[in-house]
């Protein structure tokens, strides 16, 4: 009889191969552990298909899909495929820690919906170096602090963490709720781990160390704003912020805190385009500069003094 398959872990994947193998060769090979890689139209000038990562390897699912929608798409071709109990989700650019088995075995028969794990970063062209990074430093800051303030730091977890690895979901959830990434170029994941978040029933988290996160200058994440992409960012945030208001009841600043990281960004910010923009929508943007800018101001002070506090030394905690 097949054994059945405990996890499926789902990688999106364009134009790095190289990459792709490593992210793929820190994946153990397991009977139970169903890898599924979903290429988003890589350019054939790049990469070799005829011998593309995992092609050859039976635990290794690739499909191929052509209509270049981004890593949102993705991972829904992945979700589609998937037959885990508890799905995962990985960067092509990133990798997993040696822990990753240790760590996943250990919940494999808890009644939790949801697991956050801690996450390393690092360069991707020196591995040896640890750097900050913006949503690792985040997600271990809360984890860390996680005993002395339970109910606070779970929310931000649930509510205010996007990216979806470091996460260990049950299918059913998903499936469930039909829950799915939107297919935009950027923030993909925003509304699907809001939605996770909320519908979860139990969450954990976890002491583990089991991703490591790396930085890249080509790497979407850090490409400048242009409009279309402002576009698209604003969007989802009034999604967020109108998911917050009706359902969770709780006033979002998501939404405030994108228009001051607008303003900073003076190269391509353009602040009549954006109003515009939310005044079709309707927003209020007074009330939320008002409300939330307080709350914003707060939340960076906190994380800023707890994280240079507790962080570095966190991380050699939870390493192994």
């Amino acid at each position: 009889m097949k054994e059945e398959i405990n996890y499926s872990i789902i990688i999106p994947h364009k134009n790095i191969p190289d990459l792709l193998q490593r992210c793929l060769n820190s994946i153990p090979r397991r009977e139970d552990i169903q890898i599924i890689v979903v290429d988003d139209n890589s350019d054939s000038n790049i990469v070799d298909f005829e011998h593309f990562p995992g092609m050859s390897e039976p635990c290794v699912e690739v499909v191929f899909t052509k209509e270049g929608k981004g890593a949102g798409y993705a991972r829904n071709v992945g979700l589609s495929k998937a037959k885990g109990i508890w799905l995962l989700f990985a960067d092509a650019d990133d990798f997993y820690n040696d822990c990753l088995l240790e760590a996943i075995d250990t919940y494999k028969y808890s009644e939790f919906d949801l697991i956050f794990f801690n996450a390393d970063s690092v360069y991707s062209n020196n591995q040896s170096q640890h750097i900050s990074h913006p949503h690792a430093d985040g997600l271990n800051f809360f984890i860390s602090k996680y005993t002395s303030a339970p109910v606070f730091c779970m929310d931000s977890l649930r509510f205010y963490f996007g990216p979806p690895w470091c996460k260990m979901i049950k299918a059913k959830l998903i499936k469930n709720n039909s829950i799915y990434f939107d297919e935009v170029s950027v923030h993909n994941d925003t509304m699907f781990s809001l939605k996770i978040g909320f519908l979860s029933k139990k969450q954990y988290v976890s002491k583990y160390s089991i991703y490591t996160t790396t930085l890249r200058k080509d790497s979407i994440t850090f490409q400048k704003d242009t409009k279309k992409r402002l576009l698209i960012k604003t969007y989802v945030s009034i999604s967020y912020d109108n998911y917050m208001r009706k359902i969770i009841k709780k006033r979002s600043f998501r939404l405030a805190n994108r228009l001051f990281s607008y303003i900073r960004n003076k190269e391509y910010f353009s602040f009549i385009f954006v109003m515009e923009y939310l005044r079709r929508k309707k927003c209020s943007i007074l009330l939320y500069t008002i409300v939330c800018f307080p709350m914003i101001t707060l939340y960076r002070i906190l994380r800023f003094v707890f994280g240079k506090i507790g962080i570095s030394s966190h991380r050699q905690d939870i390493r192994r």
